[in-house]
């Protein structure tokens, strides 16, 4: 795992909720801290915490926290993780925020996301201060 006090590793990738958009991590950085997510769509976890997952991302993006969510399957593996599905998955899901395609896996690998949904919270100094699930709840 990624150590805390980590500085947030930079990305650019492209939102898949959006023809023309790509985003960084300043980008997406919040005032008062940011929160990445990895996430997917066929993810049997990831489908049992989304309602409170968009749920938080919509009360804290308010006061000042950025969110982001990732997702860095192997669409060859996963094809209904691909870019298409995604938007469709967010789309069903009232994201707010953007959900961008790690296509190569190299963002994943650089936060150490190891499984999904897996959280990364950083605070305003973009230093990782929190890592891992969001509750102990299984589907």
């Amino acid at each position: 795992m990624v150590p805390l006090g980590t500085t947030a590793p930079e990305f650019y990738l492209k939102d898949t909720n959006s023809a023309d958009d790509s985003f960084c991590f300043a980008d997406i950085k919040g005032v008062k801290g940011t929160l990445v997510m990895f996430i997917c769509n066929h993810c049997p976890f990831v489908h049992h915490v989304i309602r409170e997952v968009v749920r938080i991302a919509n009360d804290y993006r308010v006061q000042g926290i950025g969110i982001v969510a990732i997702s860095g399957n192997d669409v060859l593996n996963f094809p209904q993780d691909s870019p298409e599905l995604m938007t469709k998955f967010a789309f069903e899901n009232n994201f707010e925020f953007p959900y961008l395609y790690d296509e190569k896996q190299e963002v994943a690998k650089e936060y150490g996301a190891a499984c999904t949904p897996d959280f990364f919270l950083f605070d305003n100094q973009n230093k990782l201060v929190y890592r891992g699930q969001l509750d102990d709840s299984r589907p």
